[in-house]
């Protein structure tokens, strides 16, 4: 199924994904949304969410862990166009200063 683009002169790009079936097993390269590639893992391994269900346990963390995903108090994001791009894509700029709160 082609999608077209919600904007026009955009454009949809498949993105091809490197994931693994088994969490031991090799990497694999699939191509398409995450549904797609998710899918397919499915079809490669059936066990795949009970297999990898362990290490997404293994692997989470808390902002009480991580400061860094705390939430935070007394900054504002200021978002500005640039003449810079990336392919056809402008880059915004992302600039923090404290807020007047």
């Amino acid at each position: 199924m082609t999608r077209s683009a919600p904007i026009d002169g955009y454009g949809i790009e498949e993105l091809t994904w490197e994931v693994q079936a088994f969490p031991d097993g090799p990497f694999l390269n699939i191509s398409g949304s995450i549904e797609k590639v998710h899918a397919e893992l499915l079809k490669i391994n059936p066990n795949l969410d009970e297999d990898f269900a362990p290490l997404a346990n293994e692997t989470s963390i808390s902002p009480a862990q991580d400061p860094a995903l705390q939430k935070r108090d007394g900054v504002t994001a200021i978002a500005q166009k640039t003449p810079r791009t990336a392919g056809n894509m402008p880059i915004m700029e992302i600039s923090r200063r404290p807020s007047m709160v």
